[in-house]
């Protein structure tokens, strides 16, 4: 048991983006009852990690446990996977065969998050670089993983592209610092495009009211199944009562009240046996002692009249 109710959200992030989601929480543009932050590491910022994901040979603790998670959620799906949010996109793990349930909120881009997709293409089509504050705040180690030293970068960034875009979302207060950074250390230009949360804040909040509508209309579905049950049960138990009035044999009627008692109860054996004068009586007179047969088994007992009891094990 790990304690959480199902009325807990998981929000599963990548670290290039969990400023974001704690900034959401923190201002209050996102609110639940409970809600839990798990981060895993960007694939985007380690080509040979994501290689040896993909091949099943990482040992990094974080990878491992998304990947394990999978037949966890599966054994569990009725407490994890029915509040897990996860905030990735379609790359974010590459051809990785990740198991992504319905409650997986996965655009093309991170970019997504922030802007439009029309807007990002037409950004992407001038040849701008875009980029987060999560990611920029690591760009040198990106680089380095990518095999680039100053030299080869300048060349290569130079020539396929023609400029930084920051999407600032405002949670960095040193995000266009890094930004200069990165653009001097390339020599291109850059640009600031503030973007702030709302655009996040609007899909997160729709992945949440998305998340509760099911679980509302499967609260929902539950309660009127066991309704349905009951009615039919009690209906079921009218006709056999109404039966019972119209019976003239007592034959009969033992065979209608053993009916009865098997579906209300299901008992594992049923008695009947018929009241005699030495049989045990209790101060409340019309109550019966009956004894259990065997040590150990549970009984109960009717009493329609003073003649007849009735006992279920």
């Amino acid at each position: 048991m790990n304690g959480r109710s199902d009325k807990d959200i998981t929000i599963q992030v990548c670290t290039n983006l969990a400023g974001e989601v704690q900034m959401l929480l923190r201002t209050g543009l996102v609110t639940a009852p409970s809600i839990q932050i798990k981060t895993f590491p960007p694939c985007c910022m380690r080509a040979k990690q994501k290689a040896a994901l993909c091949n099943g040979q990482t040992s990094d603790s974080a990878y491992n446990e998304l990947e394990q998670g999978r037949g966890q959620e599966r054994e569990q799906q009725e407490q994890a996977t029915k509040g897990l949010l996860r905030i990735m996109t379609a790359t974010c793990l590459g051809t990785c065969d990740v198991d992504f349930s319905r409650d997986s909120a996965m655009p093309a881009l991170c970019f997504h998050y922030f802007l439009n997709e029309a807007t990002v293409q037409a950004l992407l089509a001038k040849g701008k670089y875009l980029l987060t504050p999560g990611w920029l705040a690591r760009w040198e180690e990106y680089l380095a993983d990518w095999g680039f030293d100053q030299a080869t970068a300048r060349g290569f960034f130079q020539e396929c592209l023609t400029g930084l875009v920051l999407l600032d979302t405002g949670v960095d207060p040193d995000g266009v610092r890094n930004l200069q950074a990165m653009a001097h250390y390339l020599g291109v230009p850059y640009e600031v495009l503030p973007v702030g949360l709302d655009h996040f804040a609007y899909i997160v909040k729709n992945r949440l009211l998305e998340w509760q509508l099911v679980k509302d209309r499967q609260e929902h579905a539950a309660v009127q199944a066991s309704l349905s049950q009951r009615i039919a049960n009690y209906a079921m138990a009218f006709d056999l009562i109404i039966d019972l009035t119209q019976l003239m044999e007592e034959k009969e009627a033992i065979e209608k009240i053993k009916e009865l008692f098997t579906m209300l109860f299901a008992p594992q054996r049923l008695e009947y046996r018929p009241l005699r004068e030495a049989d045990e009586q209790t101060d409340e007179g019309d109550s019966w002692i009956l004894k259990p047969l065997a040590s150990g088994q549970g009984f109960f007992f009717v009493s329609f009249t003073t003649t007849v009891r009735w006992a279920c094990f």
